[in-house]
């Protein structure tokens, strides 16, 4: 019998180049797939978080806006606030060493100082350190009460509250202190509130900041890092202006520069400007943004940027306008 012998066949070298080809094709558009699909998730991830981060410091702002000039029960603040707690470690006072923190005057419970260089912060509210501000940004500070009335606290709790009978209102520091001798018509106690004070700003790392008083043996404003990535605020107040002597709570003009007109705010417009983490590779921001009546110019680098707004409504301002008792 005679053995048939198969002859094996393999590739030749024009096959073999061809099927390296063919496999390098298909790895190169697997890689850039690949690529392409984590560059946009890095694209999604940046942009989620920039708005998480602007959307918290609307929210922040936007709660202080809209609680401004809460003070519970208590009529005609600037007349009859009793305001006696002992003196605290920080006190967020100007250069010229007026107090603030419980100084509770029409000119200091709502106030906005806008395009600020880092010595004209520290010398408005020497709780900022100069080295920590950017420079022509801008700062809000506040003074009000929490919203909710709080029951008579037991125990010394080292918190600073006003007690209020309506008519008549103290602030004072509940340690071992006795708590100030305020009696409703009845006989009973007067209403108890926490004192909240606020200052908020942007540091030199892009951080939103907020200076509060922090409850303690000697009460005192803290510096608080609230959120991370912020470039830019802008608020712009409502003023329901006495030239028109109406004084109905419609906004009758808007402006970033209120001075002494922000006691007839009865709105504002909120504006953050706010950046990505991270810089994208191969891009350049060329944009402008504007917020109101200010514009940034184009910063030239690899950040996405995004200008997100609000609108509060001053209510209690607008109340007190128009009850006559501004």
């Amino acid at each position: 019998m005679i053995a048939l012998v198969q002859k094996q066949r393999g590739l030749t070298l024009i096959e073999l180049m061809i099927a390296i080809t063919l496999g390098l094709l298909l790895s190169a558009a697997i890689t850039s797939i690949f690529l392409q699909t984590k560059k946009s998730g890095q694209q999604s991830d940046n942009l989620a978080r920039m708005q998480e981060n602007a959307r918290f410091a609307i929210q922040l702002l936007s709660q202080d806006l809209l609680h401004a000039d809460f003070f519970a029960d208590v009529d005609a603040i600037s007349e009859i606030v009793n305001s006696d707690p002992p003196a605290p470690t920080q006190d967020c006072d100007d250069s010229a060493g007026n107090d603030w923190l419980y100084e509770l005057a029409a000119d200091k419970r709502l106030y906005y100082l806008p395009n600020q260089s880092a010595a004209d912060a520290h010398d408005a509210y020497d709780c900022i350190a100069a080295a920590d501000f950017l420079p022509g940004t801008n700062i809000f500070a506040i003074q009000r009460l929490m919203g909710d009335r709080s029951t008579a606290p037991g125990a010394f709790d080292d918190n600073v509250y006003m007690r209020s009978n309506g008519a008549l209102a103290e602030v004072f520091h509940y340690n071992d202190s006795a708590k100030p001798d305020i009696k409703n018509a009845g006989g009973t106690d007067g209403s108890d509130w926490v004192y909240l004070a606020h200052v908020y700003y942007i540091d030199n790392d892009r951080v939103f900041n907020r200076e509060y008083m922090q409850a303690g043996a000697t009460p005192t404003m803290v510096q608080e890092p609230l959120v991370d990535n912020i470039e830019y605020f802008h608020i712009e107040f409502g003023i329901d202006d006495t030239v028109e002597d109406d004084l109905d709570g419609v906004p009758n003009y808007y402006t970033a520069t209120p001075g002494d007109d922000i006691q007839y705010a009865v709105a504002a417009h909120i504006y953050v400007l706010a950046r990505s983490p991270q810089q994208e590779t191969g891009y350049t921001n060329s944009k402008s943004y504007k917020m109101g009546s200010v514009t940034k110019s184009a910063y030239n680098d690899g950040y996405y940027r995004r200008v997100y707004t609000s609108t509060v409504v001053l209510k209690n301002l607008r109340n007190r306008l128009q009850l006559g008792e501004q």
